[in-house]
């Protein structure tokens, strides 16, 4: 992963040297991890579809949850943050702002993969 391609970039959705330093500085246990993550919450994602489409705030609520987690744990923190909103207004809000919240996380989504897909990051 080429770590000095995303410094300076206030808008790379990973934090490369933080993940880099939990993986041991190992760059393709970093490439591993990141790619786990991606198709991991591809499937969270999809489920989520479901939960809202049934109205199920547990199971919604339980997705956000496993999102804020993982997604904290490679560091890719705009993330983290939308699924912690989601996490916290899908018992007292409308199905609505939970729908809102969702397409957020859904466009964030596609920009972590984005990333971790383009060349630079394959260094």
């Amino acid at each position: 992963m080429a770590i000095e391609s995303v410094r300076g970039r206030a808008a790379a959705p990973i934090d490369c040297p933080a993940l880099l330093s939990r993986c041991i500085g190992k760059t393709n246990l970093l490439r591993r991890v990141l790619e786990a993550f991606v198709s991991q919450v591809s499937a969270d994602l999809e489920q989520l579809e479901v939960a809202i489409a049934k109205s199920d705030i547990t199971e919604i609520t339980r997705l956000a949850h496993r999102m804020r987690g993982t997604s904290l744990s490679v560091s890719a923190t705009e993330f983290a943050v939308t699924a912690q909103a989601l996490e916290e207004v899908a018992a007292s809000t409308s199905i609505e702002e939970v729908r809102r919240l969702t397409v957020q996380l859904q466009d964030e989504h596609r920009r972590i993969a984005s990333f971790v897909a383009s060349p630079e990051s394959a260094s």
